[in-house]
């Protein structure tokens, strides 16, 4: 009677904690040679995945693709790289998805970029002049049977340069990191803009860096020539 007692508290408070169970946080990084990564990281907290393993939730760590699978509608991640993830306190799966050049996915013309099914072969970009915008709608949501579970979503964006403009929750690093909290069932509008530097800036500052110094050069043989008169 007793084992049965602990067995119902230990579903109990599995069922309590899994709707905080999943962490989902979507990491996109552009870097200044135009190569753009598009990291999602889905975790359970291991103490919660412990419980549900106890109350037999899910069978065990291999089982959890199984249990994001049934938690998640996870079609947009199709044509994504995944890998085992885990750390000191989460355990899961990181999808990667890299393009070399984000000019390949970007458009001339204005675009809206619904993240919800795959966006391996949309354009998420469109540029004006020099310009980068991205105007994406997330409306990720836990599956029909799933709805009353509260994920922690978060929409990371990593920018080679401050941005231009942007409606994130938060903004870091000057401007370079942009952070947007989504709750689960909701819809968000994501966008930002931004520039490359480019060679021409680099360029402009050596150019800059070496006039100093040739100026500062050329006065100072001036003065020291004038001492030795």
């Amino acid at each position: 009677m007793i084992k049965i007692i602990k067995t119902l508290i230990i579903i109990f408070l599995s069922l309590f904690l899994v709707g905080c169970s999943i962490k989902n946080d979507t990491i996109i990084t552009i870097s200044e040679d135009h190569k753009l990564d598009y990291n999602v990281l889905i975790t359970i907290d291991k103490d919660i995945l412990s419980n549900m393993i106890n109350a037999n939730i899910i069978s065990g760590e291999d089982d959890i693709d199984n249990y994001i699978n049934d938690n998640i509608d996870g079609n947009y991640l199709n044509g994504f790289k995944s890998e085992e993830y885990s750390d000191d306190k989460y355990i899961g799966k990181i999808y990667k998805y890299s393009i070399d050049n984000i000019d390949k996915i970007t458009s001339s013309d204005e675009n809206i970029v619904t993240i919800s099914d795959s966006i391996t072969n949309k354009l998420l970009f469109y540029k004006i002049d020099n310009t980068y915008y991205a105007n994406f709608k997330y409306n990720l949501k836990a599956k029909e049977n799933y709805e009353d579970i509260d994920f922690s979503t978060t929409f990371t964006v990593n920018l080679p340069s401050s941005c231009v403009s942007s409606n994130a929750d938060k903004i870091l690093n000057n401007g370079k990191k942009l952070i947007w909290n989504i709750s689960n069932g909701s819809e968000k509008n994501i966008k930002f803009s931004f520039r490359f530097r480019g060679k021409k800036s680099y360029i402009s500052v050596v150019c800059l860096a070496f006039s100093l110094v040739a100026g500062f050069s050329l006065v100072f043989l001036i003065l020291k020539g004038g001492k030795s008169v």
